[in-house]
């Protein structure tokens, strides 16, 4: 696949649900090696159509994983993965990007819930975002930075939810130090929320307010 050109930009999010080796895995999803390996084949072959420049994964085991998925894309791409935190799924956040990332970061920082604006009582506490990153580049002279997340999951629950959205305030606080620096900020991932403003094909609405803050 070619360096892009100048003019584009091609960025895709995509969840791999799962692309783990099947050896000795937190969770034994796939329970064999045999079956990783045809998830990560079916993978490889739904981006290939997608003819992206950047393709940001949720649901990434680690390293190693993503450079067979690389492989399996021609080997073009730079892999694009920082250690994250999460102990339960061991599951992290990942990209491929036909341009070298100028810094990747990820951020640690947590903060208390419920957050100023929050509807919900369900609990209080602290809580940050165990998978993410942080990546900036400059093709054609332009500064961007795209983060990519996975927010805690189960849309529907309260406790889940009221977490959800102090990772959100984590996440804005990101973007808007990139945005102070003068960039252009992308944000993606799975949010594992609805949105309020463009429902979904069910009508589904959000119990939070992460898409608001």
């Amino acid at each position: 696949m070619p360096i892009p050109a100048p003019s584009t930009f091609r960025v895709v999010a995509f969840n791999a649900e799962w692309l783990f080796d099947g050896v000795n895995d937190a969770i034994d999803h796939w329970g064999c090696p045999a079956l990783s390996r045809r998830h990560l084949e079916a993978v490889a072959a739904a981006l290939r159509p997608l003819e992206a420049d950047y393709i940001s994964l949720a649901e990434v085991e680690d390293a190693a994983m993503l450079s067979r998925l690389n492989a399996l894309r021609g080997g073009t791409y730079t892999p694009i993965i920082i250690q994250g935190k999460d102990t339960s799924t061991c599951q992290d956040v990942a990209a491929l990007s036909l341009l070298p990332p100028q810094a990747a970061t990820r951020v640690d920082e947590r903060v208390g819930f419920p957050v100023a604006g929050s509807a919900l009582r369900c609990g209080g506490g602290t809580a940050g975002v165990s998978k993410n990153y942080c990546a900036d580049f400059d093709p054609a002279g332009t500064a961007i930075t795209i983060i990519g997340v996975h927010f805690l999951a189960c849309s529907d629950r309260c406790g889940r939810s009221i977490e959800r959205e102090a990772q959100a305030v984590v996440i804005r606080n990101l973007a808007l130090e990139a945005l102070l620096r003068g960039r252009e900020v992308i944000l993606l991932g799975d949010f594992n929320d609805f949105d309020g403003a463009t429902p979904d094909a069910a009508e589904n609405r959000p119990i939070s307010q992460v898409f608001s803050f």
